[in-house]
């Protein structure tokens, strides 16, 4: 028999679900990082290199390579920008890595097109 003195029990509230960080917004994360570390080593040696004479095999060689440090900094930023859209569009997770990592990308492509943009109109090509 039931006692009406004491009220009926109660199910225990259930338990909040967790949300995990967005396996896809660190990978944004990360390679902002790597992009970030790449763009700096790239100035440093661009920089390093102004002292170099610019006759001989070994300063072309030096600028292919930092040429091909920025083109792989641009490639890798865009894949960053590409990741860390998707680790904000995804349902359940936390977006706070997809957020950072898609802004570290972002800005430094920007960083970069302004660079560029500086360099053309100080040459007068346009």
């Amino acid at each position: 028999m039931y006692d009406s003195s004491f009220p009926p029990p109660v199910a225990p509230p259930p338990l909040p679900m967790v949300q995990k960080h967005s396996g896809i917004g660190i990978a944004s994360f990360v390679i902002g990082i790597l992009v970030v570390i790449m763009l700096c080593i790239t100035f440093a040696v661009a920089g390093g290199s102004s002292g170099i004479s610019s006759t001989g095999s070994s300063y072309s060689n030096l600028m292919t390579g930092i040429g091909l440090l920025a083109c792989g900094t641009i490639a890798l930023a865009l894949v960053g920008v590409g990741l860390g859209i998707g680790g904000i569009v995804q349902k359940n997770v936390k977006k706070v890595f997809g957020i950072i990592g898609l802004v570290l990308n972002a800005l430094v492509l920007l960083g970069l097109c302004g660079i560029v943009a500086l360099g053309i109109m100080a040459s007068g090509s346009l």
